[in-house]
């Protein structure tokens, strides 16, 4: 099992690696069948979780304030909704969730950037080897054309089809070089808007748990209220 919530919030490094490693054997143990194996790693983990003044509860899960000890508390004393708690560390969740979220889309924008930028280069390279292409062969017709003695009228309608194959494959490269840039700004469009329903779904779920967790502490409070009236 790994850290909870809680634990990412309130331990130091060094115990949220423990916890961890204490989940590992109580996973270990299950699998084992062997059941002190799995209640001491998880005393362990309470353990740590005790340091800092709560029990993560069956499951490690939870945040459960311990109750401090009996001389200087009343037998009446009741449990008191940790609502600070559970928004700190629902905060630094949701600022850690949309800083990633955040992370990975300024990656993806600078390999678009990258990508749009490497367009043009790759486009006037083909270009120029069109081009070369056309003059090479245009001066291995002139030769020809000497050599077999043609018109120079029949040379010219010669060279002029040259020309037009040119320019028409220059600009077949020039509308698939368009295609390409368009087809970059279509993928870059299409992620901002995955960045901002990766935004809205992150603050909705973080939302929806903090509202659950902070249900959970008024649950225990009214509950810890009953028992109280009824010792």
């Amino acid at each position: 099992m790994a850290p909870s919530i809680y634990d990412e919030h309130f331990l130091t490094d060094e115990e949220k690696k423990a916890i961890a490693d204490f989940g590992r054997a109580y996973m270990e143990a299950q699998s084992r069948g062997d059941h002190a194996g799995m209640d001491s790693a998880h005393a362990a983990a309470e353990r740590l979780r005790a340091g800092h003044g709560y029990s993560g509860g069956g499951d490690g899960s939870a945040y459960m304030e311990l109750a401090a000890p009996p001389e200087s508390r009343s037998s009446e004393r009741t449990y008191v909704p940790q609502t600070d708690a559970v928004n700190s560390v629902y905060d630094a969740a949701k600022k850690a969730r949309l800083a990633g979220l955040k992370s990975a889309f300024d990656a993806n924008v600078l390999a678009l950037q990258a990508k749009r930028e490497a367009v043009p280069e790759l486009y006037d390279g083909r270009k120029n080897d069109l081009a070369a292409q056309a003059e090479a062969a245009q001066r291995g017709f002139d030769e020809y054309a000497a050599a077999a003695g043609l018109s120079s009228g029949a040379a010219g309608q010669a060279r002029l089809a040259r020309s037009n194959t040119l320019q028409a494959g220059l600009s077949a490269l020039g509308r698939e070089e368009a295609r390409a840039l368009r087809d970059i700004d279509s993928d870059e469009a299409a992620l901002k808007l995955k960045y901002q329903d990766d935004i809205a779904r992150a603050v909705a779920e973080g939302e929806y748990e903090r509202a659950a967790a902070l249900l959970e502490e008024y649950r225990k409070a009214a509950q810890s209220a009953v028992s109280a009236a009824r010792a």
